[in-house]
């Protein structure tokens, strides 16, 4: 019985409970909640698989709408929940090389600001971006629409000078191989004196010799004539006065030929003279033809440091100029003054777009070295105006050199406000050349340096400095076939014992025209090293010159003088025979006044050498 009542009982509540339920359900209303919800679950769809495609296209979107490249992104993972969006394989491409890229980053991991958001903001807070790589190549091009390239005056923009201070320094190089390679010794005078007096000895001595032949027939003529007359007298009476005549004819030749003789000491004497003043004109000619202008060393100092400077100052330039045309400017309102009404403080105005803080992490290429690449990213916005501290890049690289780079770009005043400090240790200075390797040339090897840059830009004026300083330099000179290996070493030696030297390069103004002013002990150094090596190597080239001529002309001299010798001994030879025929003719001739006899006629032939010091 109690079964059957406990039984009934179930029974009832089951249908009092169907009833209820049925009454429950009759009262929603199915046909405007159904609707709602699928919108609900469409919308809760469209977040979880359709959110990231949208991101991605636009990020893909804005991001080349500012950098006019194209800009790739692999993947986009989103999480509300989180509040994190992770981005995989960006890549941007640079709009002004078609084959290159901006920058590429494996990972980037962004956390948003929630609260922002839902205030139509966009505020990252916090970032990282990892395996970032700067210039990279890629095999595609990556410019979106084909622009005429821009119209750039490098000259300018690398300073004027640079090329005109290379070519002086190339024309100095050339005007030294030109003093090298050209033979002097054809435009010697020595020479030409000592082969003039080579050809007038010998003929003078042939004119003595038959001089002497001439008066010797005469005197044989007169001694035969003069014993026909002793003979008969009186027979050769009627020849008397023509044998006086021939006397008289042969007394006079023979005081001529002993005044030509008498002169040939002072003859020597005055050739030795032309000699000597031949050496001196040859010393001066070669002297001012071996002589080269003063090296500009203040333009040395341009050749030397203006090329890396300017490398160094147009990389920066240009990415200032690129980074300042796509940041942003602060547009500022001047507030009006209220004439009446109540004043209403709202909430400060604040950037749509706005990145407090990304860390940044990669490699990248620096002065033809790869550096472990770290920094930060503050305050990186679409309204610089509204936000009270500027934005500030901090980069850091690490690997052969070390190097830290600070960028201040400041855009919240109507003036643009910009600032750019780099340090680098050992900074590589890539090497050059300098002249024509074909004739000389200065080959400057690479070497490392400290380098330090500070950039300041007020509006489009520009202003900083760039300190290079470096322990030492090597500088090499090019060795041709035309040059001696003896100047080489020369060279060699004096440009490799430079000292420690510092560069002060001042800068002003535009970012499209900028001029620069170097100053450094460097060219002093190189140009006194070199100058003195030259001068060294020309006195020596000088000395050997004239000491090979004065050898060809000593030599030749000696072969003059023993023929002067051979031709004096038969000179004297030959009026030794006629010595008594004259000395008959002498005592015939009653106004016999010659004043030379025949035994000073013999001592004036031995005249000095040419060779008397």
């Amino acid at each position: 019985m109690a079964a059957s009542l406990q039984g009934d009982t179930l029974a009832a509540r089951r249908r009092t409970w169907f009833t209820l339920g049925d009454r429950s359900m009759k009262w929603i209303r199915w046909k405007y909640v159904l609707p709602r919800l699928v919108l609900v679950l469409l919308t809760a769809a469209g977040f979880r698989w359709g959110l990231d495609p949208l991101l991605k296209w636009t990020l893909v979107t804005v991001g080349e709408s500012a950098v006019g490249a194209k800009v790739e992104v692999a993947s986009i993972e989103s999480s509300l929940a989180a509040g994190t969006i992770q981005i995989h394989d960006l890549c941007v491409a640079n709009p002004n090389a078609a084959l290159k890229n901006l920058l590429e980053a494996e990972y980037a991991q962004l956390q948003l600001d929630m609260d922002a958001l839902s205030r139509r903001r966009f505020v990252i807070k916090n970032g990282l971006v990892t395996g970032i790589q700067l210039g990279t190549h890629r095999t595609r091009s990556g410019i979106l629409e084909k622009r005429p390239p821009e119209a750039t005056d490098e000259k300018a923009f690398l300073s004027p000078w640079i090329d005109s201070v290379d070519q002086a320094l190339s024309d100095w190089l050339d005007q030294f191989d030109n003093r090298l390679s050209n033979d002097f010794a054809a435009e010697l005078k020595t020479p030409q004196v000592a082969q003039e007096l080579e050809q007038r000895w010998p003929q003078q001595y042939e004119d003595l010799t038959a001089q002497i032949k001439n008066i010797k027939s005469q005197g044989q003529q007169l001694e035969q004539d003069l014993r026909k007359l002793r003979k008969n007298p009186f027979r050769y009476a009627t020849e008397l006065q023509a044998l006086q005549t021939k006397l008289a004819t042969a007394q006079q030749d023979l005081l001529t030929l002993q005044q030509e003789i008498a002169q040939i000491p002072q003859q020597a004497e005055a050739d030795r003279q032309s000699l000597q003043s031949a050496r001196q004109e040859d010393e001066q000619f070669l002297r001012q033809k071996l002589q080269i202008a003063d090296l500009d060393q203040d333009g040395l100092t341009q050749t030397l440091l203006g090329e890396p400077t300017s490398q160094a100052l147009s990389s920066a330039l240009e990415w200032l100029a690129w980074v300042r045309n796509k940041v942003p400017s602060g547009n500022v309102h001047t507030s009006m003054e209220r004439s009446r009404g109540t004043q209403v403080l709202f909430t400060a105005a604040q950037p749509r777009y706005l990145i407090q803080h990304l860390q940044l992490t990669g490699t990248a290429l620096w002065a033809g070295q790869n550096l472990d690449l770290k920094g930060e990213l503050h305050n990186a916005c679409s309204e610089p105006q509204w936000l009270s501290e500027p934005m500030r890049l901090e980069l850091a690289g690490s690997g052969k050199s070390e190097v830290s780079a600070v960028a201040i770009l400041d855009r919240r005043n109507e003036v643009a406000e910009d600032n750019l400090e780099i340090a680098c240790r050992d900074f590589s200075l890539p090497g050059q050349i300098i002249g024509n390797s074909e004739k000389l040339a200065l080959e400057i090897m690479p070497s490392l340096a400290y380098l330090h840059v500070d950039l300041s830009i007020s509006e489009d004026n520009l202003q900083g400095e760039i300190v290079l300083s470096q322990q030492s330099i090597s500088l090499k000179p090019i060795q041709s076939m035309s040059h001696s290996k003896q100047l080489v070493a020369t060279l060699d030696q004096a440009l490799g014992n430079l000292e420690q030297w510092e560069a002060s390069v001042k800068i002003v103004g535009t970012l499209q025209k900028p001029h620069l002013e170097i100053r450094s002990d460097l060219g002093k150094q190189v140009a006194q090293g070199m100058q003195i090596a030259i001068k060294d190597f020309f006195n020596r080239r000088k000395d050997a010159l004239l000491e090979k001529t004065n050898q060809e002309v000593t030599a030749r001299m000696q072969r003059l003088q023993k023929i002067r010798n051979q031709a004096q001994q038969e000179l004297l030879a030959s009026l030794g025979e006629s010595q008594e025929i004259f000395n008959q003719l002498a005592t015939l001739s009653p106004n016999n006044k010659s004043g030379l006899t025949i035994p000073k006629l013999s001592k004036s032939l031995r005249s000095p050498s040419l060779f008397k010091k």
